[in-house]
């Protein structure tokens, strides 16, 4: 079996500084664009791993291979914290909580989300319908909203539902490596983001909330609270309360933030000042691809912004395009309209 230790443990070329001590990064693979997910695993009382990676057997076989280089076993983790939902970051919390019996902490709604007791064929089957819904509803052909059902078949199997043993609230506090993290709900990327902030040595743990080498996708998605949504329920609107949650962070002066994806990030005033303007400026895009009397779909916008993409990554389209629109109509300049069939499109005022 090859030895990726070095490789999960290798430190970033663009670090800004270095890990404080007693925490250790480990990049494990994932089969997605962005790369590899970064785990923290943070020594002190008590043992805390911070993320999980995907559910694959090379991601658990990496990440006992880097423990083991770190005097550990994955039965030694006391404690389990997720950043935010995504497969990506819970993947192995249930093998991992199984294999330590040890407790999973995550933001507070993800505990009725999760629960066992639930009937979560029915939860994911009404949260995948209602993400088709929203689709069609913007105008991707219904044959493009089934062609992606596999698509999150594979992300299901590469997820998990953990067992919430320890619900986090905004202004919680969480003891986990020797120190006293503070919760902040930083929602946006995903409805559950959270940072866990050691206000002592300006450190985040901050997930997908900001990364160095890209801006993070502002996710669609129906409120955690709401367990089966349908028609009638509201979407989340991801990229004002990504941008919200931006301006926060960007007012709480931390020194360094340890990322999900990529190398660390300094004080990130600067680079979430660089997202925000990032932001305003599609937003101006899409207003220039906006007629005042012929309304223009989601889907029609999105590929006119990036052709054939749409056919592969209809619901990150979707979501990038919306979540600008919305940014658009908040500030008065388009409106949605009503088209034929349910479907809704979108002018400039």
């Amino acid at each position: 079996m090859p030895d990726h230790s070095e490789r999960a443990l290798a430190t970033h070329a663009a670090d800004a500084g270095a890990l404080p001590e007693g925490i250790h990064r480990i990049a494990l693979p994932t089969p997605f664009p962005i790369g590899r997910v970064n785990l923290y695993l943070l020594e002190g009382d008590p043992l805390t791993l911070v993320d999980t990676g995907v559910n694959t057997g090379t991601s658990l076989d990496t990440l006992e291979q880097v423990l083991a280089g770190l005097g550990h076993r994955l039965e030694d983790i006391e404690q389990i914290l997720l950043t935010h939902e995504h497969v990506d970051h819970v993947g192995l919390s249930t093998v991992i909580a199984h294999r330590a019996d040890c407790p999973v902490a995550a933001y507070a709604p993800l505990q009725a989300l999760f629960d066992p007791d639930q009937d979560q064929g029915q939860i994911t089957g009404a949260r995948m319908g209602w993400g088709m819904a929203q689709l069609e509803r913007n105008g991707y052909p219904h044959e493009l909203t089934v062609g992606s059902l596999p698509a999150f078949h594979l992300m299901m199997a590469l997820g998990s539902r953990p067992v919430i043993d320890l619900p986090l609230r905004h202004g919680d506090t969480v003891r986990a490596g020797g120190r006293d993290w503070e919760v902040r709900h930083r929602p946006g990327h995903s409805p559950s983001d959270v940072l866990f902030v050691d206000p002592s040595s300006g450190t985040a743990l901050a997930g997908d909330h900001v990364l160095s080498g890209t801006s993070s996708n502002p996710i669609l998605a129906p409120p955690l609270e709401v367990l089966v949504p349908d028609e009638t329920t509201d979407r989340l609107p991801s990229l004002q309360l990504f941008v919200k949650s931006m301006q926060q962070t960007a007012a709480d002066d931390l020194l360094l933030l340890l990322p999900g994806h990529g190398p660390l990030v300094g004080p990130p005033g600067e680079l979430i000042a660089e997202r925000l303007a990032f932001h305003d400026k599609r937003a101006e895009k899409f207003l220039e691809m906006l007629d005042a009397s012929e309304p223009q779909t989601t889907y029609a916008l999105a590929t006119r912004m990036w052709k054939s993409v749409v056919l592969t990554q209809p619901s990150l389209t979707h979501s990038e395009v919306i979540g600008h629109l919305d940014l658009l109509i908040a500030d008065e300049r388009a409106r949605e309209v009503p088209l034929a069939d349910g479907v809704v499109g979108f002018i400039a005022t």
